[in-house]
């Protein structure tokens, strides 16, 4: 762990500089579309993973069973697109699609985990994990090839309820009721429905 952690501390300055590149991009991409500047409704920023939060998800997650945690963890760099329609989510999938700079691979699809569970009501997103094909250097800082960074699209409505329930039972060590699970289910039924009304 030691090793580990030692490695990511080191590596943490290309990721920021890999986030941010690729912010940029998109935004840049998004104005060429003739997208105004409130088409994001949260500034995005890159986020690096803490150094408990990373320790703990790759050698502690139950859930989780890495051969080479390092580079099988994709969202030690993370972006977050929040846009106010769920249609508008397909405008930041075309841009992160059409790139050239960069290999994209969906990892979440709400849309697909409603068609295949229909009657599961939870967390909704879509997520990409990007990486560059080649080396890019920016100032004095190198991003080595196959970089990955984790980007998150939701709508605004979503992302209210990703920030309510993620630290409360995704994070949680603890054994959660059944009731505040049905509770969470019913919330995001009522949050999908509204997502719909505002299309």
């Amino acid at each position: 762990q030691t090793e580990f952690l030692q490695r990511y501390k080191q590596d943490i300055p290309m990721y920021e500089a890999w986030g941010q590149m690729l912010i940029t991009t998109i935004l840049e991409e998004l104005n060429k579309r003739g997208h105004a500047d409130d088409f994001i409704k949260i500034p995005p920023k890159p986020r690096i993973k803490n150094s408990d939060s990373i320790i703990g998800k790759a050698f502690f997650r139950k859930e989780k069973s890495y051969k080479d945690p390092y580079e099988e963890i994709t969202d030690k760099v993370g972006i977050r697109f929040v846009v106010l329609e769920v249609g508008d989510i397909s405008t930041i999938e075309s841009i992160i699609c059409d790139q050239v700079e960069w290999t994209a691979s969906k990892d979440v699809d709400f849309e697909i985990n409603k068609r295949e569970k229909p009657e599961l009501f939870e967390y909704q997103s879509v997520h990409y994990v990007v990486r560059n094909k080649r080396e890019i250097v920016i100032g004095n800082i190198r991003i080595v090839p196959n970089t990955p960074c984790e980007i998150q699209i939701r709508t605004l409505l979503q992302h209210a309820y990703a920030e309510l329930s993620h630290q409360t039972v995704y994070k949680s060590n603890e054994m959660i009721d059944p009731m505040i699970r049905r509770k969470l289910a019913r919330s995001i039924a009522l949050i999908e429905a509204t997502d719909q009304l505002f299309s």
